[in-house]
C-alpha cells in the first residue's frame, strides 16, 4: 500500500534483557557533509520516543554530550509495518548549528523499553535540512534520495521486491544456525515424505492428541500471490500429519469492517479441507475505529457489542465443522501488548458472549481462553499482567465459561511452573480443563521437533500443540529459523522430525516414564486398539539424552557437547527411527542395546522395556534445572 519504509529497509536494535546492575549503550555511526555554514532542522524517522515498546533515542554530533529524545512526540502519522502495527514516525529534536564539511553523527540507545527491561530501537531515515519550517509526513519526503515505494514496485510487486531484498539476507543469516538448508536436504524431504501416504481424513480423532502448525496463513500464506509455493506445502504437512492449523485469519479486523472479506480465511480452509485437516480460529480484535484502544489489538467498545456479536455468528456459521477449537484473542495476560486499554473484567464478558453465541448456533468446538505467555512466573507482567490478569480471570468465573486454556512456550523444563499454574488455579476453581499449547517452537536443533512434542504432551498433560513455525521469517528484523519449510517454502528436515514424532505420538497414551541410564529421557506409549493395524509396533519408545538446550535452558552451558550412552533392557525391537526419518539397523533384535545421544530415537515394539516405569510428576520431581533466565517469545510492539 505504500507505506513501507524508505528504500524498503530499517535499521533494527533488539537485545534481550540485561542485567539489571549492567548499563548498556548501543550506537550506529553516520559521517555526513554540510553544504554550507548555518542553522539545520534535524529530524528522524524511528520508533516512538513516547511509548513503552520501545527503547529512547540519543543523539550527538563530532562527539558532544549526547542528547535525549525521549518524550519527544511524532509530528507526523505512523508507517512501516503491516497491520495491525506500525513503527516509524518522524519527530524533530531541534535545530542544531552546523559549519560547512564533514560531521559524525551518533545515534545511541543507552535506556531499555520500560516495558519489561529489552532494548528496543527501529530506525529508518534522518536528515538535516536548512528549510526550518518543512516538516516531513511520509516516507518518503522531499529532497530522499531513496527510491520511493512507487518507483520500486513500478517493475515488480511488493512480495517480489520482499522476496527479493530478504532472499539474500536469510541465505547469509542461515548459515549460523543448524538448518543445513540447500537443495539435498529439500530432496531428501520431499522423498521420504511423497514416500507417505496421505492420511485418512477419518483418522482425525478429537478425542487425543492433535499435531496442529502455526503460520499457514498472513503473511507467509498470501492467496493470489504464492499459491504456486504454498498449495504443494499443504501437501507435505498432510503426509508429515498435521491435523490442525492456527490462524488469526479469523479475527474481526482482518474480516474488514464488516467483517465480509473472506478470501484469505476461505483459501486456507479450502486447501486443508482437501486432506481432512481443521482449525484453531483466534477471534476478536475488532479494527481500530471500534475497539477501546483505537488499534486492532483489544477488545470492543461497549457500544459495538451487537456488530461484536454478528461477527462472532458470522464466523461461526460460514465455517461450521471446519474448526476443532475456539481461541479467544492472543496472549492477553500480556494486556500492555495485546489486550490494549482492557483488562480481565472486559476479557471475561467477551467470553461469556462468544459462549452464548456457540450455543445459540449449536457449536460443541471448545472455546480457548489466554494463549499465556507473560503467566509463565510471579514477576513477568507485573500489578496488571501475568499471573495476575489470570487469577482476576478466575476470581470473575472464567473456569465455569471456558473449555480449555492455551500456553505458548512450555517444553523447557525450566518453565514446569507455567503449565502447574495453570493447573492450580483450576483445581481451586472447582473444575480442570483441558490444556493446549497454541504456539510452541524448537529454535536449537531441528530434532527438538520431537522433544517439544513428547514433553507438552505427556511430561505437561497437553492436548493439542500447534507448533510455531510454518515458514521461516524474519520478526521485526530477527531471524525466526524455526520453520517447517525454508523462507522460499522449501521443506526443511524439521518436517521430517515434525513427521517421526506425529508417528510415535498421534492416538498414543502414556504408559510411563523412566531414566534407563544417566541423563536419558524416555517416554513409553501405548497406541490405541483402533489404530494397531496401522503402526509398527503396539508399544513406540521415544527417547535422548539431556544435557543441552532441553534440559537446562538457554545459556552458554546449553552449547556443551552431549556424548552418547548406551540403553539397554529393551526387551524386542521391530522397527527403529531415527529423526530424520531413517530406519536404524539393529543387531539383536530380541535383546537390543542402543547409543542414545541429543537426537532422538524412536523404538517400535510388541513389549515393554524392562524398566521401571514412574509417572510424569515423579519423572520431573527427580530433574535437576537451573533457575529459568529465558524470556518467551512476546511481540516486539503493539
Amino acid at each position: 500500500d505504500g507505506s513501507g519504509t524508505s528504500g524498503g529497509l530499517y535499521l533494527r536494535l533488539y537485545a534481550n534483557q540485561a542485567d539489571p546492575k549492567a548499563r548498556h549503550t548501543y550506537f550506529a555511526d553516520y559521517t555526513f557533509n554540510a553544504v554550507k555554514n548555518g542553522d539545520y532542522r534535524f529530524w528522524i524517522a524511528a520508533s516512538p520516543q513516547t511509548v513503552g515498546w520501545a527503547s529512547p533515542m540519543y543523539y550527538s554530533i563530532d562527539g558532544a554530550t549526547p542528547i535525549s529524545c525521549e518524550g519527544i512526540p511524532p509530528a507526523s502519522d505512523m508507517y512501516g509495518a503491516p497491520r495491525p502495527q506500525n513503527y516509524f514516525s518522524w519527530f524533530s529534536p531541534g535545530n542544531v548549528t552546523l559549519s560547512a564539511g564533514r560531521h559524525k553523527l551518533r545515534i545511541e540507545v543507552r535506556k531499555n523499553r520500560s516495558m519489561d527491561g529489552m532494548y528496543i530501537t527501529f530506525l529508518d531515515a534522518m536528515f538535516f535540512t536548512t528549510d526550518l519550517n518543512f516538516i516531513p509526513a511520509t516516507n518518503h519526503p522531499k529532497y530522499s534520495p531513496q527510491p520511493s515505494w512507487q518507483e520500486i514496485t513500478s517493475h515488480q510487486t511488493v512480495y517480489e521486491y520482499q522476496a527479493k531484498v530478504t532472499t539474500g539476507i536469510y541465505m547469509k543469516a542461515i548459515k549460523s544456525t543448524n538448518e543445513n538448508i540447500g537443495s539435498a536436504s529439500e530432496a531428501e524431504v520431499i522423498k521420504k515424505l511423497k514416500a507417505r501416504p496421505l492420511p485418512d481424513p477419518k483418522d482425525v480423532d478429537e478425542g487425543i492428541h492433535q499435531f496442529g502448525v502455526h503460520g499457514m496463513e498472513e503473511p507467509f500464506v498470501s492467496h493470489g500471490t504464492n499459491d504456486a509455493q504454498t498449495q504443494p506445502a499443504y501437501d507435505l504437512l498432510a503426509r508429515a500429519e498435521v491435523d490442525t492449523f492456527r490462524t488469526a485469519e479469523s479475527c474481526w479486523h482482518r474480516l474488514g469492517d464488516d467483517y465480509h472479506d473472506f478470501s484469505q480465511l476461505d483459501y486456507q480452509v479450502e486447501e486443508a479441507s482437501k486432506y481432512g485437516m481443521n482449525f484453531m480460529f483466534t477471534l476478536g480484535y475488532p479494527p481500530a475505529k471500534y475497539n477501546m484502544s483505537n488499534t486492532a489489538l483489544s477488545t470492543f467498545k461497549p457500544e459495538y457489542e451487537q456488530m461484536f456479536r454478528d461477527y462472532i455468528d458470522t464466523v461461526l456459521k460460514r465455517y461450521n465443522g471446519k474448526y476443532q477449537y475456539l481461541e479467544y484473542c492472543n496472549e492477553v495476560d500480556a494486556p500492555g501488548i495485546w489486550w490494549l486499554g482492557a483488562g480481565p473484567n472486559e476479557y471475561v464478558r467477551d467470553f461469556k458472549i462468544i459462549k452464548e453465541e456457540e450455543q445459540k448456533n449449536s457449536v460443541n468446538a471448545p472455546l480457548v481462553a489466554f494463549a499465556a505467555t507473560f503467566s509463565r512466573n510471579e514477576t513477568t507482567g507485573g500489578a496488571e499482567g501475568g499471573r495476575n490478569f489470570v487469577r482476576k480471570c478466575f476470581d470473575l468465573g472464567i473456569n465455569n465459561i471456558a473449555d480449555a486454556y492455551s500456553l505458548h512456550y512450555t517444553w523447557n523444563i525450566n518453565e514446569r511452573d507455567f503449565p502447574a499454574f495453570f493447573q492450580r488455579e483450576m483445581q481451586k476453581a472447582g473444575a480442570v480443563h483441558p490444556m493446549i499449547n497454541s504456539e510452541e517452537a524448537g529454535y536449537d536443533q531441528p530434532y527438538d521437533v520431537i522433544k517439544l512434542f513428547a514433553r507438552d504432551l505427556y511430561l505437561y498433560g497437553f492436548q493439542s500443540v500447534y507448533y510455531y513455525l510454518a515458514r521461516d521469517w524474519f520478526e521485526q528484523g530477527s531471524l525466526i529459523s524455526s520453520g517447517l519449510f525454508d523462507l522460499n517454502w522449501h521443506p526443511k528436515r524439521r518436517l521430517l522430525a515434525y513427521a517421526v514424532a506425529a508417528d510415535a505420538m498421534k492416538h498414543h497414551r502414556l504408559i510411563g516414564m523412566s531414566k534407563p541410564a544417566k541423563d536419558i529421557e524416555a517416554y513409553v506409549l501405548e497406541i490405541l486398539p483402533k489404530y494397531r493395524n496401522k503402526t509398527k509396533g503396539r508399544y513406540s519408545i521415544v527417547m535422548w539424552k539431556n544435557g543441552g538446550l532441553e534440559a537446562i535452558g538457554t545459556g552458554k552451558e546449553a552449547k556443551k557437547t552431549v556424548s552418547p550412552s548406551k540403553v539397554s533392557g529393551i526387551v524386542e525391537a521391530k522397527s527403529v527411527v531415527n529423526w530424520k526419518l531413517d530406519n536404524i539397523s539393529i543387531p539383536n533384535k530380541k535383546s537390543p542395546t542402543f547409543s542414545v545421544a541429543a537426537d532422538p530415537i524412536v523404538i517400535y515394539t510388541d513389549k515393554l522395556p524392562r524398566w521401571k516405569l514412574i509417572s510424569p510428576r515423579a519423572w520431573l520431581a527427580n530433574v535437576n534445572t537451573s533457575t529459568a533466565k529465558s524470556k518467551a517469545l512476546v511481540p516486539l510492539a503493539p
